[in-house]
């Protein structure tokens, strides 16, 4: 369709993420964690990816991410209700009285705070300012819903001008065009890794596209209540310890 913008880039999320210092924040939160963080890495076993990092998430389709800006971020870490990772790196079993079911429950807190925020920023679809319009058109996010097994949605409507995302609190969010950091095109491939480099072949491909936000996307009120609580909530008796 002519009205469809080109997907041709071979820019990874992580090289777009990595370019721009006003992504900076939301880079930190999805390229660390170390083993608690499998949203971004490379895969060995036989096959390698094309640039530094890959989204695990992706698959042969084409994405939208939608990336806060830093001081949204901050603002959240600040206020409590998004854990960073040396939140996750500082919890101890001392913090338990020795506990380590109970430590080990709060890291899943933790980490699942920041892994499901990253996720409830992913798309399925491209959507683009300038391409094909959408009104309140519904799409999934990579976020699970427990309840229902059945991903978080996003609303999003898109012109030629301007595009909003509403989340499932009702929240609206624009995207930010001030600064050129929208509609960032992006491609990432996975190759098989062969001993010669030019006959590797491509077995997976994905198209993104990068979009900055003017605030955070939620998908549940328990998001905006402070992560501490959660984790202080957590029973330390002497029958979980080890």
């Amino acid at each position: 369709m002519n009205d469809e913008m080109p997907m041709c880039s071979r820019n990874s999320l992580y090289k777009i993420l990595s370019a721009h210092p006003e992504y900076s924040k939301f880079l930190e939160l999805i390229r660390n964690g170390g083993t608690a963080n499998k949203i971004m890495a490379a895969i060995s076993s036989g096959y390698s990816s094309v640039g530094e990092y890959n989204v695990t998430l992706f698959d042969a389709y084409n994405y939208t991410v939608y990336v806060p800006t830093n001081e949204e971020i901050d603002r959240l870490h600040n206020e409590g209700l998004l854990p960073d990772w040396t939140d996750y790196e500082n919890l101890t079993a001392e913090q338990f009285n020795g506990n380590a079911t109970a430590l080990k429950q709060a890291k899943a807190i933790v980490a699942n705070r920041i892994t499901n925020f990253l996720r409830y920023h992913i798309q399925d679809n491209s959507v683009f300012i300038g391409g094909e319009p959408v009104s309140n058109m519904k799409y999934e996010t990579a976020t699970l819903n427990p309840a229902n097994k059945r991903f978080f949605s996003v609303l999003v409507t898109a012109d030629d001008n301007n595009m909003t995302i509403t989340d499932q609190l009702g929240n609206v969010r624009n995207v930010v065009k001030n600064k050129n950091l929208y509609n960032l095109i992006g491609r990432e491939y996975w190759v098989q890794a062969v001993t010669n480099v030019n006959n590797n072949q491509i077995y997976n491909a994905s198209d993104l596209v990068v979009h900055q936000i003017d605030g955070a996307l939620f998908y549940d009120d328990a998001q905006l209540t402070p992560w501490e609580d959660e984790v202080k909530a957590i029973p330390t008796e002497a029958k979980g310890r080890r």
